[in-house]
């Protein structure tokens, strides 16, 4: 918890200082029909990394998802083998007897 809390904190700091570093404007800003005029620069660059780390997320989630998929039906693999062990389980063996021979006197 406090890990995490204390990376939160540095991340914020670290945006804040980007966005101080980079606080000049955008005159235009032209992709394909949009148009942005006048934005700060540190808005479109922090917006471009959130939609970048979305797409990669969105991009992620089949391949979780198939593990997900894989580690349940292993589980439920190992469960069954498991039962099935039990259940054939075989007759323990007496060991040999470990007893020294005895002295002929």
């Amino acid at each position: 918890m406090q890990r995490s809390l204390i990376f939160a904190l540095v991340g914020a700091i670290l945006v804040v200082v980007f966005a101080i570093q980079n606080a000049t404007t955008v005159d235009t800003l032209k992709l394909w029909f949009w148009e942005i005029q006048n934005s700060p620069l540190a808005l479109i660059i922090l917006i471009t990394l959130a939609l970048g780390a979305l797409l990669g997320i969105l991009v992620s989630i089949p391949g979780y998802r198939k593990r997900s998929k894989t580690i349940e039906q292993l589980k439920k693999r190992i469960k069954s083998l498991e039962a099935n062990e039990k259940k054939e389980k075989p007759i323990e063996e007496k060991p040999e007897s470990t007893s020294p021979p005895p002295k002929n006197a």
